[in-house]
């Protein structure tokens, strides 16, 4: 890809948000990781995306061509997909990068993490201001940004433009994940951009449809443990009977983070690797 050739779509004029796609498309990544220039006379970069020289010259230049003056980039999140280009983005534009202070600190030193977001900072970007959320469940770092003004919620992988995101220990944590969502709701956003996938443009029922998903998941994962205990292989194997053998890996993690909470509800009972549903 040429230096020049990183298209930007204008997703809101007031604010002004442009919207570039990493080239990194994969099952997880769905098109690619989206990086959001929020703002023009006082920009934010949000979500570089990963280590890819090419892309971040283009959006160094797309920034220049649309007379676009960044002052920081802002990470949602450490994950490889989203975080590392930063540091490649961040000497070509001369900008601090600045993250949760939960960021694992490797994931932090591959970005090139200056500072850290203080509690509820919140960014001027002329007639409106960006506000950012803890939000963790995906990532104990995970953080997304408001403004409210234009009702607008850049959420990272917390919500995805289309499925569901991976919850998965030790990072993911399903307590957490459910309280961030019903913390979401409240905001009654107008729409989401989310971290890979299509804009949402109905975020409350998107927001409805990711709790009822997770608790179709919890309740039939009761059923299944009803049945009889078993490792987290063996109920993978009971409960995804339709899916593809090789896609049990990927819901290893999600039964994992279901088990964790309702171990720690006080539903379920682990005795070395075997889940047992508690009586009574």
């Amino acid at each position: 890809m040429p230096h020049g050739d990183v298209p930007g779509t204008v997703v809101s004029y007031k604010p002004r948000v442009v919207v570039h796609t990493a080239p990194n498309p994969g099952p997880k990544t769905l098109t690619g990781t989206h990086t959001y220039v929020v703002g023009q006379e006082r920009a934010l970069v949000i979500d570089p995306g990963p280590v890819a020289p090419d892309y971040q010259q283009g959006i160094a230049s797309a920034l220049r061509s649309a007379e676009t003056r960044p002052v920081a980039i802002l990470l949602s999140h450490g994950h490889p997909d989203h975080a590392p280009g930063a540091r490649v983005l961040k000497d070509l534009l001369g900008v601090e990068v600045i993250a949760s202070r939960f960021i694992d600190p490797a994931s932090a030193a591959a970005a090139g993490v200056n500072r850290y977001f203080d509690t509820e900072e919140t960014f001027d970007l002329g007639s409106d201001r960006l506000r950012v959320l803890a939000t963790p469940g995906h990532a104990p770092d995970q953080v997304a940004f408001w403004i409210p003004t234009a009702r607008i919620l850049f959420t990272g992988d917390t919500i995805l433009g289309s499925g569901s995101t991976l919850i998965a220990p030790p990072e993911g944590d399903m307590i957490s994940y459910m309280r961030t969502l019903e913390e979401m709701r409240t905001l009654y956003p107008r729409v989401i951009l989310p971290g890979h996938g299509p804009i949402v443009s109905d975020p409350n029922t998107k927001i409805d449809d990711y709790v009822a998903h997770r608790r179709r998941r919890e309740r039939q994962l009761l059923e299944t443990l009803a049945e009889g205990p078993g490792t987290i292989a063996q109920l993978v194997s009971r409960m995804y009977v339709d899916t593809d053998p090789r896609l049990h890996d990927l819901a290893s993690g999600s039964v994992a983070a279901q088990l964790q909470k309702l171990e720690r509800e006080g539903m379920v009972l682990n005795a070395g690797d075997t889940y047992t549903l508690r009586s009574g």
